[in-house]
This record gives structure tokens, sequence and C-alpha cells, in this order.
């Protein structure tokens, strides 16, 4: 996928607020929904689930995933790191499982699952569904953090105007904010920040509630790609 860089710097005056728990509509689906409805196409996407866990349960989860994918370790002074990867040739979706085991036993272990395609339509959906229902159930807790994200397909939008505006009534934007990138030859024109009431998870920078973001990239034409996450971009992009 387009790797999502965002402002680390912006988590120095961030605190984290409702992370946890099953949201009321997912919100990769919701965002598809919203994209193709307004006349976009969607290029890569990625759903994210992170959960710190106790190192005892977090053993029995990779236990589990070794009896069904191979595994690689890597190890350093600090950690132990498992990675296991799944990809579904019948929807070609692909699933990668990171496991980050701390050396220090006052930390959390933390178990990582990226699910990621390429383009979307309703057999991509149902599969997706699928496989995310699967993963919630087998390896994570209602506590578990989600993030999502896509990018539309490189100047397939025909109107940009019209396709933010819809955008941002479709999720209900509030609080919204504007940051133009002035760094001399970057292609990314501006990122806009804001609320919806649709997800239930957010962050806050002092008292704003945040959970929608969207980069607008100049692609080789100059018609701007998008790509919009909830409730961060925490790649790179």
């Amino acid at each position: 996928m387009r790797k999502l860089v965002f402002i680390s710097l912006l988590f120095l005056f961030i605190t984290s607020e409702a992370t946890a728990g099953h949201m009321q509509n997912d919100e990769m689906m919701e965002l598809a929904s919203v994209v193709t409805d307004s006349y976009g196409s969607i290029g890569d996407w990625e759903v994210i689930l992170k959960e710190k866990m106790d190192k005892n349960d977090f053993q029995d989860r990779i236990i589990e995933l070794k009896n069904r994918h191979l595994v690689t370790v890597n190890e350093d002074e600090n950690s132990i790191q498992y990675s296991f990867e799944h990809v579904h040739e019948s929807s070609s979706i692909s699933v990668i499982y990171n496991g980050i085991l701390p050396k220090n036993g006052t930390h959390d272990a933390e178990l990582i699952a990226v699910i990621k395609g390429t383009h979307w339509n309703t057999s991509i959906e149902e599969n997706y569904q699928s496989i995310l229902d699967t993963i919630r159930a087998e390896y994570f807790t209602k506590f578990v953090e989600v993030f999502a994200c896509l990018t539309t397909d490189n100047g397939d939008i025909m109107n940009n105007e019209v396709f933010l505006n819809e955008l941002m009534d479709r999720l209900k934007l509030q609080h919204m904010e504007t940051q133009f990138d002035t760094v001399e030859k970057s292609r990314h024109e501006k990122i806009i920040y804001g609320y919806t009431p649709l997800w239930e998870q957010k962050i806050t920078i002092g008292d704003i509630p945040m959970n929608v973001q969207i980069a607008a990239e100049e692609s080789g034409n100059g018609d701007p790609t998008y790509t919009i996450g909830t409730p961060i971009l925490i790649n790179e992009y």
C-alpha cells in the first residue's frame, strides 16, 4: 500500500479516548461506501488491529498462529518480534500478524494484525468482513484498537471539490481543520482533520475530538489522490 507517513509529533499533544470496544459501524466498509458513492474508486486499503496484552495471553495467541502459519522471529536487546503472513488467494486479501514481546518484564506485549488489499467491490467486502470477524474473535478482545485507511485510484476523481464536499457531508465532519503542506517539492497539497459521530473511536487534541484525516497528494497529471483514514493515519504515505 502507498505507505502513509503521518505527523508523529502530533502524538505529543494527543490524549486518547474511547479506543476500545466494538464500533457501531465498520470503519473500512463505511469509508469504502462513502468514496464509491461519491464517484471515486478505491486503490489500496488497509485495516490495522492493535492490542496490548499480558505475556501469557500473548504467548497463547503466538502458539495458535504458529500452528497455522510460518513464523519469522527476530530478536534485539529490547524485544522478540514475531511475524506471520497469510494471503487469501480467492480474494487477494493479505493478512500480516506481528507480535512484539518486550524483554522488560514490566511492559505488556502487543499483537498487531494488518488486513490489506487492492481495489474494492461487493465480493472483496464480503471476504473482508469474514476475515475481520474471524481475526477479532480468535486473537483480540473488545479492547482492540482499529485503524482503517484507503487511497483513491490515481486521477480517478472527476471533480475534486464535489468529491470532497460529498465526502465531508456523508461523514458529517465537525471540528474541521486544514493544514497546507509548505515543504518545497512536496507532493502533498493539504491534510484535513475532522471528527465524525459515525464512529466511537477518537483522539483528542486539547479538548477537540478528531477521528478522520484526509491527505491530498499530487498525482503526475495534476489531479490529487486522496488518502482517508480513521482515527489517524499511522503509517507512511
